[in-house]
């Protein structure tokens, strides 16, 4: 099961998460298989760190909550509030040259609904890297969205907000922060930096195989399986 974790720092709490940065992706070495996005969001110039952003495949929400508070940086204090919610991804792809420097992460709620929506064109314009719906624990409703694209906030809430209408039957408030992936990094070819994931294996990824979904206009959500099936283009990497 996939599960949003989103802790947002107390004010002023960088220096103490400056120390305890190698206890905290020491402890994330421990997830290495199932963090399937992580990164922290940033102040708008990219100076300052705002919080902690995983979205992870766990056993369920007990194991959720333990990911979530056993972490270093909540149990230091740091934390001013978490959130932990069950996600279902919908797209995860991004260009071969990794997110551009001005990403952002945008994030909205709507009162529950049922899980029963058109979902094609979500990502219409390539400017979204990642798209996961907040669903309840049951996945019968859904109550949110969370989405990376590479723009700057302003111009990510934009990008987004056309989606996150249509997914919450109306308009949406969306909030949007400066965001760059995080954990451990590995050199590539060409000098460019990119996170080393873990990918979770078919049965677990909350997405069905490619070429499953036969009306492409109107794929229908239901218990947590949905789907961006377009297949990578030139200069896509597709995790999953």
């Amino acid at each position: 099961m996939l599960f949003y974790v989103h802790g947002q720092d107390r004010p002023g709490a960088q220096a103490e998460m400056e120390a305890l940065a190698e206890a905290h992706w020491s402890y994330m070495d421990r997830y290495a298989g199932r963090l399937i996005l992580r990164g922290p969001t940033l102040s708008d110039d990219g100076a300052e760190h705002t919080g902690s952003v995983h979205v992870v495949d766990l056993a369920g929400r007990a194991s959720a909550e333990r990911f979530a508070t056993e972490e270093p940086y909540w149990q230091a204090g740091l934390y001013r509030d978490i959130t932990v919610a069950r996600a279902v991804v919908l797209h995860h792809c991004e260009p071969a040259q990794g997110l551009p420097a001005a990403s952002a992460l945008v994030t909205g709620q709507w009162p529950a609904q049922a899980c029963d929506l058109p979902l094609s064109g979500v990502d219409s314009d390539g400017r979204l890297a990642f798209v996961a719906l907040l669903v309840d624990d049951g996945q019968s409703r859904t109550t949110g969205i969370v989405a990376v694209a590479g723009a700057l906030p302003g111009q990510a809430a934009g990008i987004v907000q056309p989606l996150a209408d249509r997914l919450g039957g109306g308009p949406v408030a969306l909030t949007a922060q400066r965001w760059t992936r995080g954990g451990r990094l590995a050199e590539l070819p060409g000098g460019q930096f990119r996170e080393v994931r873990g990918e979770p294996s078919n049965g677990d990824r909350g997405l069905l195989p490619r070429g499953h979904i036969a009306d492409r206009d109107r794929a229908r959500l239901l218990l947590g399986v949905a789907v961006d099936h377009r297949p990578p283009g030139p200069g896509v990497v597709c995790p999953f």
